[in-house]
């Protein structure tokens, strides 16, 4: 079910109890609000026990005391021994695992523990919005979870095999073409696909590019970066992905205007692209008022930002993982403060709130790459409790003749930009580096 369908309180009212629901910390705060609008008091512990620390006790359950109806425990402490041999011997009626796409790396410990630890459970929901990201190994795992391996195998092996192909000199897989759409159909005998706008009378929506042309600096960084990248894979086979994440990282900081040293340190050169949001979000201000989600890659993005919004005496929270323990304040500040007006936000970290539809409009000052990130994000303004909006607005801000522009591009065919480079690098030896990221002579703004 897409995000904001109601799938958290759907799933409540499916399963059998005693229930087990793993999530991550950002969604306790939503199951506790759900479950207690279905009657269950958090503040009982015969009803709701939610283990989001390691120094919590897990409820006894060798006593007369009847067992909690309901169990939350995040992803991270569900594999912790201590956890992991407790729910091993519960006798649950059910699981659900939220945000089920969490569970998607095979080869990580969390996605192994949790699959053997909840094996003897018969009842077993994984809920997403997103059953498949930037790759289609992403359903493999999930699917294990929730059925045992009858949709997809056992065999992590056997299924990368039927769905991919191996690269000729180097230790590099590629999807076959038509694996997306066979691995769709085959999810479809295992999942139940609800869009929001089949349930909800939600707003309708706009999508808006705004750009803004690169100055010297810029240039001048773009033109040493790609011929460098391009040196790299001359005459050689391509890189492997996460090098080629690294390289449009680099560029996608240069084309906000930024840069990290090797310190870790922000240095920025051109405020130009800054300007652009910051006119944009002063005129949604003052033409509807209200509140606006402002969604960026990188940290140094939000405290640029956070910082000239401060100057113009415009209200905001920061929501990023460096505040992880003040995350639920901060949400609520949004939704609460009337002398809040704008949300500025980690893309990556745009998932399991339900508190941000007091905004109608959202602004990309930068993309993730991950196609998941930019449709979770764009669920937190329109989804259950958004019916009150006229509509709803999203705006691109991109930096001409930089990654931005195929960055968006690759994002609205639902694929990630770092797999279609190299895609492109394998099947069509002629692109170049520059015209697959989209750089190209322009003339620098003067500023």
């Amino acid at each position: 079910m897409a995000p904001g369908t109601g799938k958290t309180i759907t799933a409540a009212r499916l399963v059998d109890l005693p229930c087990l629901i793993i999530c991550r910390p950002d969604d306790l705060m939503t199951w506790e609000m759900e479950l207690e609008e279905e009657g269950f008091d958090p503040k009982n512990p015969y009803h709701i026990w939610i283990i989001d620390s390691g120094k919590i006790e897990y409820p006894p359950t060798t006593t007369k005391e009847p067992f909690p109806d309901w169990v939350l425990i995040t992803y991270d402490l569900a594999k912790n021994s201590y956890y992991h041999k407790a729910i091993k011997s519960t006798p649950f009626q059910a699981v659900i695992a939220d945000e089920v796409d969490y569970l998607r790396h095979w080869k990580s410990d969390r996605t192994k523990k949790v699959i053997r630890c909840t094996r003897h459970i018969p009842q077993r929901l994984g809920l997403t919005g997103s059953p498949i990201g930037n790759d289609v190994m992403d359903a493999w795992a999930p699917a294990l979870f929730i059925d045992n391996g009858k949709t997809f195998g056992d065999d992590w092996w056997k299924f990368k095999r039927r769905h991919y192909v191996k690269h000729p000199s180097q230790p590099m897989w590629f999807p076959k073409r038509g694996a997306k759409e066979q691995i769709r159909q085959r999810l479809h005998q295992l999942a139940f696909i609800v869009h929001e706008d089949d349930v909800l009378d939600l707003p309708p929506k706009r999508s808006i590019v705004k750009s803004c042309k690169p100055n010297k600096a810029q240039i001048g960084h773009i033109t040493s970066l790609v011929e460098a990248w391009e040196y790299a894979v001359e005459d050689q086979p391509p890189e492997e992905i996460n090098h080629v994440v690294a390289r449009l990282a680099k560029l996608r900081q240069v084309a906000a205007g930024f840069i990290y040293d090797h310190a870790g340190v922000a240095h920025w050169f051109s405020d130009t692209k800054v300007n652009l949001c910051l006119r944009l979000v002063e005129k949604s201000l003052d033409r509807c008022g209200g509140k606006v989600v402002v969604w960026c890659a990188h940290r140094a993005e939000l405290t640029r930002l956070h910082e000239r919004l401060r100057e113009a005496k415009i209200g905001a929270v920061v929501f990023s993982g460096t505040n992880r323990g003040h995350r639920e304040r901060i949400r609520k500040d949004f939704r609460d403060n009337p002398n809040v007006h704008v949300f500025l936000g980690q893309a990556d970290a745009g998932r399991g709130m339900n508190e941000l539809t007091v905004a109608n409009r959202a602004i990309y000052f930068s993309n993730s790459f991950k196609v998941v990130s930019r449709h979770q994000s764009e669920r937190r303004i329109r989804r259950r409790g958004s019916e009150y909006h006229k509509r709803i607005l999203y705006y691109d801000l991109v930096t001409e003749g930089t990654v931005d522009v195929p960055n968006l591009q690759a994002l609205r065919r639902n694929t990630s930009i770092a797999t279609y480079i190299l895609t492109q690098l394998r099947e069509n030896p002629t692109n170049t580096i520059r015209k697959l990221v989209g750089f190209q002579s322009i003339k620098p703004v003067i500023e």
